[in-house]
């Protein structure tokens, strides 16, 4: 999953607080990496992506 501002002039969520809400629903994240200007979420397993969004 990949997650950016929807505005240049926005800044990220914060990493952690997704973290913390993800995982409050049951979706479990592989990792969390920055990318440039966005996050990359690896969940665990692949499948989840849909719940997420």
């Amino acid at each position: 999953m990949h997650i950016r501002a929807s505005r240049q002039s926005m800044l990220l969520p914060n990493g952690f607080f997704l973290y913390q809400r993800l995982d409050e629903h049951g979706i479990h994240i592989k990792s969390i990496k920055p990318k440039g200007a966005s996050l990359l979420f690896r969940l665990d397993p692949p499948e989840q992506q849909l719940l997420a969004r």
